[in-house]
């Protein structure tokens, strides 16, 4: 495992994670991954589509990227409500040095994840009243740094999820 710290770019932490890695053994043909216009396209990554330097998207590809970011919502939805009910989860800012910093910090999210469930489970009124109700969305990623690493089978596949998605959306 390869650990970073501070802050990195979408595509160094894809070039370096496990999935990528191990990709063979973790997906099928048929499996890939919805992602933001900062990772690179691959043949289990799809990702948005940035508007070209002084140039527009096609409608068919804002179309396509609402359609993305619409599938990305609940996920960004669950990460807001984790950090509602566990405040130590905002700002989370964690200096990993080694294998034994990793699993702390797995550790506790996973607490953290599964004390989630045991709320979401409790039929109680007032913690649904209380925190359920008044849980906001988390804001938008900042996407800013162009995105290296696409590979041309991940061009070709990205293709070819854009038709279908904007033959679904017709």
């Amino acid at each position: 495992m390869i650990f970073f710290i501070g802050c990195l770019h979408d595509t160094r932490l894809w070039e370096n994670s496990e999935m990528k890695l191990r990709s063979a053994q973790l997906f099928s043909a048929d499996e890939y991954l919805i992602s933001d216009s900062g990772f690179p396209a691959e043949t289990n990554l799809v990702p948005a589509f940035k508007r070209p330097p002084r140039g527009q998207l096609s409608e068919d590809r804002k179309r396509f990227n609402m359609h993305l970011s619409s599938l990305r919502v609940c996920n960004e939805h669950c990460i807001g409500r984790l950090k509602n009910w566990f405040q130590s989860l905002r700002g989370l800012h964690f200096d990993m040095a080694d294998s034994v910093d990793v699993a702390w910090l797995t550790q506790w999210i996973t607490a953290c994840a599964i004390l989630h469930k045991f709320l979401l489970d409790d039929e109680s009124s007032q913690i649904n009243d209380l925190v359920l109700d008044n849980i906001q969305p988390l804001d938008d990623y900042q996407e800013t740094a162009a995105c290296a690493g696409t590979s041309r089978p991940g061009k070709a596949f990205q293709a070819k999820f854009f038709k279908e998605v904007v033959e679904y959306l017709n």
